[in-house]
């Protein structure tokens, strides 16, 4: 089974402390425009993502450059919502 476990892309998404956050300003409207239209604004750091090897390492390599199942595998989800008690992960 294949669980997907991206966030939704939305304004204000939480992002890494000290990077810009993210912003969806719409700037068309269907009734002034006659279409829709917003700009995105984000930081690199923002929701669901993965650092690409090149953010710590002089790797040249980009994301596309990686095949998509090297991305998948065994996992676990973990709410830590309102707490901060830390559980051992052994054995999961």
């Amino acid at each position: 089974m294949v669980i997907d476990l991206t966030l939704p892309l939305r304004d204000r998404l939480d992002s890494f402390p000290g990077d810009a956050p993210t912003r969806i300003r719409q700037v068309h409207t269907l009734a002034r425009n006659g279409y829709t239209n917003s700009v995105l604004s984000t930081g690199m750091h923002s929701g669901t993502h993965i650092d690409g090897s090149q953010h710590l390492t002089d790797d040249s390599r980009f994301m596309e450059d990686l095949p998509p199942e090297r991305f998948i595998g065994r996992g676990c989800v973990l709410n830590a919502a309102g707490g901060t008690t830390h559980r051992s992960t052994e054995g999961i």
